[in-house]
């Protein structure tokens, strides 16, 4: 009797090892020729693994826990713009990159390159840069009004002094219309190419006081801080929250702390501060945490860790392991953290919670509240893809725009409008706003 027939299960099992093997090898190959590394259990677009940590510092946290672009960021987009003004006929390909080489947050870089040589003739052919074009052919003072000189202003200084890419705050007396802009980077205009053709400032180029409170990673307890600090100051008409259903959808109760950022802009990414409603300590635990969420943790105190981290094929396993609760997540530090808060979470989403905040706001101060929810179209959020805006929103009314097309989205891992969409996104809110 040969081996086979004695031992059978054990040599089906030693054939198909033999048989695998070589084609364990070949998706290893594969996976590694995509890109894909030993120890990542999932992917991120958000993420990057640095060897040495550093945080840009053009976004502060003012007293009232308010994410805002800082003063020494603010003075330097302006001194920035003047010099190119002076030195250059244009800002080109190549003075664009020396600016954008600089260790600033892109979104900030970004400002002098779209803002630099603002004429609608030499640079950027759009609504806001004729309009401005318009209002310096008025050289006559009589024919500009103190909105007029105070967007003129902003061109040379795009960020004002409470932080925001808008014009100063203050409650003009104009016979136009005044509306107070709320939201994340879409309201900032993040991926408009340039800044000037997002919908912010094609509202302001139809005649509108535009005060544009949009910042970069900013979320519903932001809003609802901005809202009830500005609205009794700046006495808007209107007040339009653009809710992005793609990461403002919240499910624990966010309290903004005096002078904490709610994000750390890092050389590895945007990291949350508050990834469990609970503030971590600083830029390096949030660093961390954010890590946990897609390197294996522990590889130096657990041998099944280690041993998964060696191969890509093995990291996908460590990720099914943890699926089924096998393995821990997290470094056992943030797991601590991670058991600690996850009580803090609501059954059902809490943004309504933040939204109510700004509608009592605006009733108090006589304004009109127009909250309009921008689908993700293009899945940038798939975690939460099954959920509706009447899913968020049982009490408040929304409207939903009705002439937006995945087309007018870029593709993840952007996943804002494009120059399209805003335009389309800024007419659909003109309609509202005329009504």
């Amino acid at each position: 009797m040969n081996r086979f027939e004695r031992h059978p299960f054990l040599s089906i099992i030693f054939i198909i090892i033999v048989l695998s093997f070589p084609i364990l090898i070949a998706g290893e190959v594969m996976l590694r020729i995509k890109g894909q590394k030993p120890g990542y259990y999932s992917n991120s677009y958000f993420f990057n693994k640095v060897d040495s940590l550093y945080m840009t510092y053009d976004y502060v946290a003012d007293k009232d826990g308010i994410m805002v672009v800082g003063d020494s960021a603010r003075k330097w987009v302006a001194e920035n713009i003047s010099y190119f003004n002076s030195q250059y006929s244009i800002v080109n390909s190549k003075s664009a990159d020396s600016i954008m080489n600089l260790h600033n947050e892109w979104s900030v870089k970004r400002l002098v390159v779209d803002y630099a040589h603002l004429d609608a003739k030499i640079n950027y052919d759009n609504d806001f840069n004729r309009y401005v074009d318009s209002l310096k052919r008025n050289k006559e003072q009589g024919r500009r009004d103190e909105v007029d000189e105070a967007l003129l202003q902003h061109c040379k200084s795009p960020i004002n002094t409470d932080g925001y890419r808008s014009i100063e705050f203050k409650d003009y007396h104009t016979k136009k219309k005044k509306i107070l802009l709320l939201g994340d980077s879409f309201t900032w205009g993040l991926s408009a190419n340039p800044l000037t053709g997002c919908f912010a400032d094609i509202i302001t180029s139809k005649g509108n006081v535009c005060f544009n409170t949009g910042i970069v990673g900013a979320d519903p307890a932001q809003y609802a801080a901005v809202a009830e600090k500005y609205i009794p100051k700046l006495k808007p008409d209107v007040v339009i929250i653009n809710f992005y259903m793609g990461n403002d959808i919240f499910w624990y109760k966010r309290k903004p702390k005096p002078f904490q950022l709610p994000f750390y802009s890092t050389n590895a990414g945007w990291l949350m501060a508050y990834p469990d409603c609970e503030y971590l300590e600083d830029f390096h635990d949030a660093y961390e945490y954010a890590k946990g969420d897609v390197i294996i943790p522990d590889i130096d105190k657990k041998p099944v860790n280690w041993l998964c981290a060696q191969t890509v094929i093995g990291s996908k396993a460590w990720f099914f392991l943890k699926k089924f609760g096998l393995v821990k997540p997290r470094a056992d530090k943030y797991m601590d953290y991670w058991q600690r808060n996850k009580v803090q979470y609501y059954k059902q989403p809490v943004s309504e919670y933040f939204i109510k905040r700004i509608k009592n706001a605006c009733d108090s101060n006589g304004a009109k509240m127009l909250l309009v929810v921008i689908p993700d179209m293009k899945y940038a959020n798939p975690r939460i893809s099954n959920l509706k805006p009447q899913d968020v929103f049982k009490e408040t009314k929304f409207y939903v725009p009705d002439n937006l097309l995945p087309d007018d989205f870029n593709n993840v891992p952007d996943g804002h409008l494009n120059n399209a969409g805003h335009k389309k996104y800024a007419e659909f809110l003109l309609k509202k706003i005329e009504k």
